[in-house]
């Protein structure tokens, strides 16, 4: 096999990549064939293994790259979800693998929805009772002070509690995003040892 043969090959495999991880991971096979020279070509393909090993290797070793970074962007949660699903296509357990994985992250995501709409039904709940409390309260100043101060309090207390419920379903929905990708790795990772 020829340098241009492999790196066709291997383009095929990469070219699902974000681009800007495509053109880097390209960069960086082209560069390793110019410092091996043209009489190496044997050598450096008998080192990198077939292109399907290459690229497997190379998204595996993204995939660690993006998982230790801090995600932020939805573009980017995207952009691990793309490369997580490319992995575990280039593993040697594919299709079973990707079948339990698929069906366990349409649960997940329905699960998830879920939470996500019985947490806005909550700030809402919150919201109106918190404010019909505090109208009440404030209605009730005139005709009794201290039981008017205590509607009002009440009803900030009842909009605080909604607003840490949200913000907290937020930082659990992060914990087990991550818990997910971590997972996710652990099974690709097995299944390239067996």
């Amino acid at each position: 096999m020829t340098r241009t043969e492999y790196l066709t090959q291997l383009e095929r495999y990469l070219k699902r990549l974000p681009k800007e991880d495509y053109e880097e991971a390209m960069d960086y096979f082209i560069e390793y064939f110019d410092e091996a020279g043209p009489e190496n070509v044997a050598q450096v393909i008998e080192e990198l293994g077939s292109p399907k090993e290459a690229a497997s290797d190379i998204l595996y070793q993204l995939l660690d790259d993006k998982m230790d970074e801090q995600v932020t962007s939805p573009k980017k949660h995207l952009s691990l979800l793309w490369i997580t699903l490319l992995a575990v296509l280039a593993s040697p357990v594919a299709i079973p693998l990707f079948l339990i994985l698929s069906a366990a992250i349409i649960t997940v995501i329905a699960i998830f929805f879920a939470a996500f709409i019985t947490l806005l039904g909550i700030l809402f709940a919150g919201g109106v009772l918190g404010a019909s409390i505090i109208y009440s309260g404030l209605t009730s100043l005139a005709t009794s002070f201290s039981g008017g101060l205590l509607g009002i309090g009440l009803g900030l207390i009842i909009i605080s509690c909604a607003i840490i419920v949200i913000f907290l379903g937020y930082l659990i929905f992060e914990w087990f995003v991550r818990l997910l990708f971590r997972f996710i790795k652990w099974m690709i990772q097995k299944g390239r040892k067996s």
